[in-house]
């Protein structure tokens, strides 16, 4: 069903933490005023990577998504 509506997206094994820096590089630094890269920034580097998802795939993020979060 997925790969008929065009929503399938392949498993691979980017980590969150490597998609943050690719976010920011490509994304963050140009669109962003710079307090709010650093607000995002700390955050993430704060609350969210320490925890587990620098450590788990995007994998699960895509699992959320297909569940509608």
């Amino acid at each position: 069903m997925e790969i008929e509506a065009g929503e399938y997206i392949a498993p691979n094994k980017n980590l969150f933490s490597d998609f943050v820096q690719e976010w920011y590089k490509r994304y963050a630094i140009k669109e962003l005023s710079p307090t709010v890269v650093r607000n995002y920034m700390s955050s993430l580097r704060s609350h969210i990577l320490p925890v587990c998802l620098a450590l788990k795939e995007l994998e699960i993020l895509k699992q959320f998504k297909s569940y509608g979060f």
